[in-house]
């Protein structure tokens, strides 16, 4: 369909972008994939980059079934995060799916080439702050 031919486009030039500004991120391989996730150091939570059609996210997904007090025990450390991020974010618990998400997003229309570098110019600091922030938090989660 020409919104998945476009997806597959954005994410190409998404890699792109991460090499040119030597953004510390492997460069995504081309899909039609909606979201491309990251490792935040530790099985059981992600970093993601998830496309809308309305809208553009940065989150750290966590494994809420297997993990069942991790979305708590970082949400309690919630004011240090979004103080260390500069930013707010949307802590959405999810008790009773697969996964809790920890969310930065902004509405964006993908559809429209033209506003890829501004998109790709908000996604990319979210992502690194997301990483580099939450990384020793989650490792310092129990892994049991």
């Amino acid at each position: 369909t020409p919104w998945q031919e476009k997806v597959f486009e954005f994410w190409k030039e998404f890699g792109t972008f991460l090499e040119e500004k030597k953004f510390d991120f492997k460069k995504p391989k081309p899909s039609t994939s909606l979201w491309m996730g990251y490792g935040v150091g530790k099985s059981g939570a992600g970093l993601s980059v998830n496309l809308t059609k309305t809208g553009v996210m940065v989150y750290i997904g966590v494994d809420t079934n297997a993990h069942p007090d991790w979305f708590d025990l970082l949400h309690e450390k919630r004011t240090v995060i979004e103080e260390k991020l500069g930013f707010s974010l949307e802590w959405q618990e999810r008790k009773n799916n697969k996964h809790s998400y920890i969310v930065v997003k902004r509405s964006a229309n993908p559809e429209e080439k033209d506003s890829w570098d501004d998109i790709f110019k908000w996604l990319a600091p979210k992502m690194s702050a997301m990483r580099s922030v939450f990384r020793p938090h989650i490792q310092e989660l129990p892994s049991e």
